[in-house]
């Protein structure tokens, strides 16, 4: 490759890389974002501790500012949805629940059976 070629070809990766990080960025510093929370909170009142109402909120609060939340938030999001999951279905069935989850990430054998089952623990998420 000739300098000229080396140099266009450096600006296309530095330009990909950059939209790149601009899509992350915003998938964590949204108001949508935001207003997903807001929703969870609502749909989940009950099985939330005000701990974790007034933590949310804060995570709230810096998205609607758009602000980028930190990794432990986004863990602590993930976290309060995960027990309100085990809230809802008891810990034999969200053990259940977790298995399939992982049993049809990794495409392991992931039969009808184990569909039929999933969607049944999902409706009653809902």
């Amino acid at each position: 490759m000739n300098r000229k070629n080396t140099n266009k070809f450096i600006l296309v990766i530095i330009s990909l890389v950059l939209t790149l990080n601009i899509f992350t960025i915003g998938a964590y510093a949204s108001p949508k974002e935001a207003e997903k929370i807001k929703n969870f909170i609502e749909k989940n009142e009950s099985l939330l501790t005000n701990e974790n109402k007034k933590n949310l909120e804060g995570i709230i609060e810096k998205l609607d500012n758009y602000e980028v939340i930190s990794q432990e938030e986004r863990e602590y999001i993930r976290e309060c949805e995960l027990n309100v999951i085990r809230e809802k279905l008891g810990d034999a069935q969200y053990d259940e629940y977790m298995k399939l989850l992982e049993k049809r990430r990794s495409s392991e054998n992931f039969e009808q059976s184990d569909r039929l089952r999933l969607y049944q623990l999902e409706k009653l998420l809902k």
